[in-house]
């Protein structure tokens, strides 16, 4: 069960310790998620931790790409949902493969595609924090902080 308590994705998790991509002392996160409320609610999460700055939103995969290809922000992590209009987030692991270098951490409320995620490239896969523990938003808080440390190469502070 991905809950909120997560599921790691084997090979491709440890990946994120291998080097594979840029780390700074700040973590730069792009959140891609079709509802507004749950962008707001995980960058609300995210700012329990100040190196951890949200420089990017995308309201579905198309976005995501286009802000991506812009080069706008450095983006150093890529939390996604898969389920979206426009372009879902499993359409959007399929034409970045192989030629993304920032780590995603799938972020969702099913479980349905994390198979295919996970062939996909996705290093995680977190339950989102509107689905928190006893009803709570911010119950997923902690765990949500600890996968974007680990996958985006940050220590605990």
């Amino acid at each position: 069960m991905v809950g909120n308590h997560g599921k790691w994705f084997g090979p491709n998790f440890t990946g994120a310790f291998a080097g594979n991509f840029k780390v700074s002392e700040t973590l730069r996160v792009m959140i891609v998620d079709d509802s507004p409320i749950v962008r707001v609610m995980v960058k609300k999460v995210l700012a329990y931790d100040p190196r951890i700055k949200v420089v990017a939103n995308a309201a579905n995969g198309k976005e995501a790409l286009e802000k991506l290809d812009s080069g706008e922000h450095e983006i150093d992590l890529i939390l996604l949902d898969l389920t979206m209009p426009v372009m879902s987030g499993i359409e959007f692991l399929k034409q970045t493969q192989g030629k993304l270098e920032t780590p995603v951490v799938v972020l969702t409320a099913a479980e349905s595609e994390m198979g295919t995620a996970r062939s996909l490239g996705a290093r995680a896969a977190i339950g989102k924090p509107t689905s928190g523990l006893q009803g709570s938003p911010m119950g997923a808080a902690p765990h949500l902080i600890r996968v974007v440390w680990m996958v985006g190469g940050l220590h605990p502070p």
